[in-house]
């Protein structure tokens, strides 16, 4: 009776954790087709020219970010391409140095495949 309860509850946390992740990514869609959308505007490519940022929030609290309101209390303007780029590259090294500590990231994979992926190893791989 007790594994009956726990399989049960165990598979209900499973379907709300699919249904999860089928919002994530059709919110992930939007953004894309809209910067999609704003980079072939009138059949030209053009860069993006202004972001939102939060007031209070720091950049890489995204689960605070993603709860903060669509309003000009909480979010700012940012236009200055120098800035925009500067803001860009700091969240994109925070997010994607999240993968230390991983096997590609310790030895010995990584003194085999080298940081740029130019080891022996990964040519190995590779062919």
């Amino acid at each position: 009776m007790q594994r009956a309860a726990m399989y049960t509850e165990m598979q209900a946390r499973g379907k709300a954790r699919a249904i999860q992740r089928l919002i994530q990514a059709e919110s992930q869609r939007k953004v894309y087709k809209k910067i999609q959308y704003l980079r072939t505007r009138d059949d030209e490519i053009s860069g993006i020219n202004a972001i939102k940022i939060p007031k209070t929030v720091p950049l890489h609290d995204s689960e605070s970010i993603k709860k903060l309101p669509d309003t000009a209390e909480h979010w700012e303007s940012v236009t200055v391409p120098s800035e925009i780029e500067k803001l860009l590259m700091s969240r994109n090294r925070q997010h994607f140095g999240q993968a230390e500590g991983t096997p590609f990231t310790t030895s010995p994979i990584n003194a085999d495949l080298g940081y740029k992926a130019d080891g022996y190893s990964a040519e190995l791989i590779l062919n």
